[in-house]
């Protein structure tokens, strides 16, 4: 039987005085003694006003603010489980969450009051409280009024301490569940690479707190350790280059999706920022050959990672020192992770070169899937994640992601994965976003079609850009159709939504 440790009672032993979050827009600053009086305030409020217990959940639908961690702490300490609920989805999207959830409680923010009303009376949600609401249960009154609830040795590394839902870009959410146990398994493979812990850490995170790559990535990494978060309420670019591009900010960690960092790069003022003190940039997706060695003449050789929901964390990590002599990899695997590639439908690994389905596990990797039955999580099949996508490694271990194998399609009876394909289409000069999906055809069965975004004041050439693909792609891979639009549709890890765009430029869906 191992207990798991309280994270702000003993970071607030150690490092009392130094910082452990930030809010930008308003300057709010804790130290970790300020904020594990506060998470012991809110968890006493949590049990004595709200009732709340072990197992319970506790939703939250807010933007972020580090009243989220507040709740997040409170949370581990009583035993109850987070739930971060993504404010992009509409409203049946969030009820189906619910649905599965059960939350006991829903915290909102001013924001989204009206949202979270809503979904309280159709979720049957009994409670509802928020921050920056007055006419509601106020989360700062009862941090101020709270009676204090202190640790106890009793939570398992195996007791459940968030439900993260995932993407869901090709069908329903999954409620994948982290435990203490996986929290401190992901902090101790980041840790090991990235030299993030302890006071002088300090990430900047402009991502949504209710996604993984937002709160488990490297925010509670980070925290873990006893290291500072800055969150930001969204995304500004302007806002990002002059924090992380002012060594008198003290950053010493960044992370962002790829388009991002291309929102970045585009700034009139961009050539003013001093990245060069930062230690490490990291980011979750494929950046562009040109953004990569754009920012590296700058200072900041960015990281590329592959992990996802299930993960906890990341699987595999990019040496920094080889980002531009492995372009497109998501790196090696890190220290606790085991990463089989197995060929699809079977048992079998392959061999260095080919293609697998990535089958990980370790500390990290989620224990399962929530299931309401029966209140806790069922789980994985003998513990291996079967990720679903496709990778090869290549002879010195590095790691390369080809494709969801759900995005695969036949084609003539060949295998056509559609990010092979976009990676060669977007390095053409007219092409500044694209995306492949299939589509019906009478010879083929179905042939590939590339919804371009092009470049300002580029037109879309189709000849041109089929044979610019004939010299570099095998025939059967080079998309037989082309159509423009003005943007692709994302989530809110910047990931294209493919659903939509099958929806809206073909007849099947």
């Amino acid at each position: 039987m191992t207990f798991a440790t309280d994270w702000t009672a003993y970071n607030a032993r150690w490092f009392p005085g130094s910082l452990a979050v930030e809010q930008v827009e308003d300057g709010r600053k804790l130290t970790w003694g300020q904020l594990d009086d506060r998470v012991g305030r809110l968890a006493g409020a949590l049990a004595q006003s709200c009732g709340v217990t072990k197992g319970q959940r506790v939703a939250v639908l807010a933007e972020n603010d580090i009243r989220l961690f507040d709740l997040q702490f409170a949370c581990m300490r009583l035993g109850a489980i987070l739930v971060p609920l993504n404010w992009r989805l509409a409203p049946a999207e969030l009820q189906t969450l619910c649905a599965n959830s059960e939350p006991a409680l829903l915290v909102h923010d001013e924001k989204w009051a009206p949202t979270a009303l809503g979904l309280a009376e159709s979720a049957a949600i009994k409670q509802v409280a928020s921050w920056g609401v007055p006419a509601e249960l106020d989360i700062d009154r009862l941090i101020e009024t709270g009676p204090v609830y202190r640790p106890r040795r009793e939570h398992l590394l195996s007791d459940p301490t968030h439900i993260l839902y995932t993407s869901g870009t090709t069908g329903l959410p999954k409620g994948a569940v982290s435990t203490f146990g996986t929290l401190a398994g992901a902090a101790a493979n980041v840790e090991s690479l990235t030299r993030m812990t302890g006071p002088g850490t300090k990430q900047f995170n402009p991502l949504p707190l209710f996604h993984a790559a937002g709160l488990n990535a490297f925010a509670n990494p980070i925290l873990h350790g006893g290291g500072a978060v800055t969150v930001a309420r969204r995304f500004d670019p302007e806002q990002v280059m002059r924090l992380i591009g002012d060594p008198e900010n003290g950053f010493s960690h960044f992370t962002a999706m790829p388009t991002m960092y291309e929102f970045i790069a585009g700034l009139d003022h961009i050539g003013a920022a001093d990245f060069s003190y930062i230690r490490q940039c990291h980011v979750g997706g494929t950046l562009g050959r040109e953004y990569v060695e754009f920012f590296d003449d700058m200072g900041l050789p960015i990281q590329q990672g592959y992990g996802g929901t299930e993960v906890g964390t990341y699987a595999s990590f990019m040496p920094r020192e080889a980002v531009r002599l492995k372009h497109g990899s998501c790196g090696k695997t890190l220290r606790d992770i085991h990463m089989r590639l197995v060929a699809p439908g079977t048992d079998v690994d392959v061999q260095d070169g080919e293609v697998g389905e990535a089958w990980i596990c370790g500390p990290s990797v989620t224990p399962g899937y929530w299931n309401p039955e029966t209140a806790t999580y069922k789980p994985l099949p003998d513990r291996w994640y079967r990720s679903g996508d496709a990778l090869r490694r290549d002879e010195d271990g590095f790691h390369y992601v080809v494709d969801r194998y759900k995005e695969m399609f036949k084609s003539g009876g060949e295998s056509v994965f559609p990010a092979e394909v976009e990676q060669v289409l977007v390095t053409h000069p007219d092409i500044q976003e694209v995306a492949v999906i299939p589509i019906p055809d009478e010879r083929w069965g179905q042939v590939g079609m590339a919804i371009v975004v092009t470049a300002p004041d580029a037109v879309l050439d189709a000849d041109a850009i089929a044979s610019f693909c004939r010299d570099r792609l095998a025939r059967y891979k080079v998309p037989k159709r082309f159509a423009v639009t003005g943007s692709l549709p994302r989530n809110a890890t910047g990931k294209v939504i493919k659903v939509d765009l099958k929806r809206q430029f073909t007849s099947h869906g």
